[in-house]
């Protein structure tokens, strides 16, 4: 060996290069296609909010609706680094790209929990957090649930690395995470709450075997550096929720929204739907559909953690994640991405377990144990691949809620090829009629005029072209069954749309067709 020169242990290169695999694999399945699913209805809410603070440099957070600030603020920079600066430039994959990579670096997070899961349990977790079908479909989404999920990961390894080794840049850290979290969504309550409770947990065991949870030296130095943490995270929620300081009511609003805060109808679900949905094996379009494993691995992390020098760390990430689901599972609100969050706590516990496992035996098992996981990220790789390609939108995927239907992607060609033969169409208005109509006005961007009447006008006969929802169809009909042609077309899973065109616009259209 030459001198000056660093010798490189095989067992290292092999753990670098089995994370570069798990970070590289997370992030090819998440970018791969990502633009090709249609926009889904809160993803076509949240790129209205990012307009806005595109084209008026400003924020005013809603205390009702669409959640904290911080994914426009976390957006915006990512779509002007691509050249969309306004509604009409904005691509699904602006919108989705910064979502993905946190996906992706979520992956990273959980490698950075080896000193207290294991290297082989921190690979595996990442590996975990790679292939889950349900991260990898979420990590496509524009929705704040990734975003959230990425923060929490971060501020409970901030806090872990805080209590192991406290300093002051630890603490401004961890402060700065959490207010990032605060400033993402309402429910950051939960992590609060869920990560108190498992912290108690892990306490009461301590005081059992007559040991502290804490050391000494982070005992004396605690107050000041959760002061610290806390006035950094109250700043960070500050400087997000009034729009640095364009909107001061912000900050009421901040606390009002658990007050004031609107959910939608028709999202109630059984206590157990969560472990339906990513628990229970199902057979939907020729596919079964399950991640039990990593909810085997997860009480098997558990149940070893107790022998083991670090476990109260793991058992403290499974108490933290079983609250959160508890909670989630008894609110009757459910979407499938509010578990996101303790389904991460879920991977990592997992991994830990299978960490346990590797570590414990000889060649042998290893070879048993790596054989299994292997086996289970090809199972998982397969299920992600059709989660986000073949049944992306399709109600068959357990994952894809109320998912936006192809067809309503074809309309605005049709109301375009339409407005060739009538200047009519063009001069508009084409009227959006009812409610709960996103995300067609993300599909109607390019359309010269549009209108939204929550119920049909008095001049509605004038019309070229309506898009009218169920609750309002009925009434529609009855006024312009003479005057204009209805054609059925799927708006989202459960809604259907229908394209009312005005006789003598569509007798011109298929006769220009036809020539």
């Amino acid at each position: 060996m030459k001198e000056g020169s660093v010798a490189v242990s095989p067992k290292w290169v092999i753990v670098l290069s089995v994370g570069i695999l798990c970070f590289g694999l997370g992030m090819w399945i998440r970018l791969d296609a990502i633009e090709h699913r249609p926009l889904h209805a809160d993803e076509a809410t949240g790129a209205r909010l990012l307009a806005d603070r595109l084209e008026t440099g400003t924020y005013a957070f809603d205390p009702t609706h669409f959640h904290g600030p911080l994914l426009s603020a976390f957006a915006e920079p990512v779509a002007r680094l691509r050249g969309e600066a306004d509604w009409e430039s904005l691509s699904p994959r602006a919108l989705r790209l910064g979502i993905a990579w946190l996906g992706g670096l979520t992956v990273l997070l959980a490698l950075a929990f080896a000193p207290w899961i294991g290297i082989a349990g921190a690979l595996a977790a990442g590996a975990f957090v790679a292939t889950s079908p349900f991260l990898v479909y979420y990590s496509r989404v524009f929705i704040h649930e990734t975003l959230f999920g990425f923060l929490a990961i971060g501020t409970v390894l901030a806090l872990v690395a805080y209590l192991n080794g406290p300093a002051l840049w630890k603490a401004v850290v961890l402060g700065i995470l959490a207010g990032l979290l605060m400033a993402t969504r309402e429910t950051f309550v939960i992590c609060f709450f869920a990560w108190a409770v498992a912290g108690a947990l892990v306490a009461f065991e301590h005081h059992r075997r007559g040991r502290p949870l804490v050391p000494g030296p982070v005992v004396r130095r605690l107050p000041r550096d959760v002061l610290l943490a806390a006035a950094l995270a109250f700043l960070v929620v500050s400087v997000l929720y009034t729009g640095a300081g364009s909107s001061p009511a912000g900050l009421v609003d901040f606390v009002r929204t658990f007050f004031v805060y609107e959910t939608g109808e028709g999202h109630d679900k059984p206590f157990w739907h969560y472990a339906w949905m990513l628990l229970w094996p199902k057979q939907q379009g020729g596919v079964w559909w399950t991640e039990a494993a990593i909810g085997a691995g997860a009480i098997l992390g558990f149940a070893l953690s107790f022998k083991r020098p670090r476990g109260d760390y793991v058992r403290f990430l499974f108490y933290a994640g079983i609250v959160q689901w508890i909670v989630y599972s008894v609110i009757p609100y459910k979407t499938p991405w509010l578990v996101l969050t303790p389904w991460l706590h879920f991977c990592l516990v997992a991994g830990a377990g299978v960490g346990y496992l590797f570590g414990g035996g000889g060649i042998a098992r290893k070879g048993a144990v790596l054989a299994v996981v292997v086996a289970l990220l090809v199972w998982h790789k397969g299920q992600a691949d059709r989660a986000t390609h073949r049944y992306a939108s399709d109600t068959r995927n357990p994952y894809a809620y109320v998912p936006t239907s192809t067809d309503i992607e074809r309309a605005p060609a049709l109301i375009a090829e339409m407005a060739r033969v009538s200047p009519d169409v063009e001069a508009g208005p084409v009227a959006v009629i009812g409610r709960a109509y996103w995300p067609l006005p993300w599909y109607l961007r390019g359309t010269p005029s549009v209108g939204y009447w929550d119920s049909l006008p008095e001049d509605a006969q004038r019309f070229p072209v309506l898009l009218v929802l169920p609750a309002e169809l009925a009434r529609v009909r009855e006024s312009l069954d003479d005057t204009h042609t209805a054609l059925p077309r799927g708006l989202r899973a459960d809604t259907p749309v229908f394209l009312l065109v005005r006789n003598d616009i569509w007798e011109a259209y298929l006769d220009f067709d036809d020539e």
